[in-house]
């Protein structure tokens, strides 16, 4: 990865680089159209698969399912069952999508941030690194560490805390094979 500090022509390209912020905006604005055109190609009896599997699956498990009725305006009013909506918890999704390329961290308190890893530095052994711990697991999670909270705050609770870069690759890859999943 390029240094920030480059020349100062680079600064921006570089911080957009390395912006989860940035990617995510991004991410949400491709999603919506990726999700569009999978809605927009599939024939009607295609995109009733997953909901027909859906709705069996919340029966079988007994789940409480809230029905909405349409307004005849909208578009989907023409549908034989109101939509299913469901909440999928992504509260670790960054540091689950490294972990898949790192299992030797499986188990372990483990952080995604800017920091180089576990290699000793500067950053990663000062008490005071203003790197932002951008996902943790829940095995950093139960020393107390909190997504957004400063990496030299999060060294002071677990020492033993391991970190691994952002993979933006792999976060979008991941995430487009879950909305291709959830887009019916």
């Amino acid at each position: 990865m390029t240094s920030t500090h480059s020349g100062p022509g680079n600064y921006l390209a570089n911080f957009y680089a390395r912006s989860r912020l940035h990617h995510l905006s991004t991410w949400a604005s491709d999603l919506r159209d990726l999700v569009r055109s999978l809605r927009g190609n599939l024939p009607e009896s295609e995109k009733r698969l997953g909901q027909d599997f859906l709705a069996g699956e919340v029966e079988r498990l007994g789940w409480e399912a809230t029905t909405i009725r349409l307004k005849p305006s909208t578009p989907s009013a023409s549908r034989l069952r109101p939509p299913i909506l469901m909440h999928i918890d992504m509260d670790c999704f960054f540091v689950s999508v490294c972990l898949r390329s790192r299992p030797d961290l499986k188990g372990q308190p483990v952080a995604v941030t800017h920091s180089r890893g576990t290699r000793p530095s500067i950053e990663s052994t000062a008490a005071g690194s203003f790197s932002e711990v951008a996902s943790c697991s829940y095995e950093a999670r139960k020393f107390g560490i909190k997504n957004g909270m400063h990496l030299g705050d999060a060294r002071k609770l677990c020492p033993e805390l391991k970190t691994v870069p952002y993979d933006f690759e792999a976060f979008h890859s991941v995430s487009e094979q879950l909305y291709k999943i959830v887009a019916w």
